[in-house]
């Protein structure tokens, strides 16, 4: 697996949080969602998911950058 796959975007000392992938994922859905305009143009939540994680690795691509 890569490892920014691996990252975590919380961790400490007993929770290893959620992967810096999913984190970066979650906060463009949630600009997604927030977009009435976008969601009228996008109707299947499995877009918005697809699109979210496209995002999400453009922003772990940026990164490394």
């Amino acid at each position: 697996m890569r490892e920014d796959l691996r990252q975590q975007a919380f961790p400490d000392d007993g929770n290893f949080g959620i992967s810096m992938r999913d984190y970066f994922a979650v906060r463009a859905m949630q600009g997604m969602l927030s977009n009435n305009e976008l969601t009228t143009v996008i109707n299947s939540h499995d877009q918005f998911a697809e699109i979210a994680y496209r995002m999400a690795d453009a922003m772990l691509r940026a990164r490394e950058a």
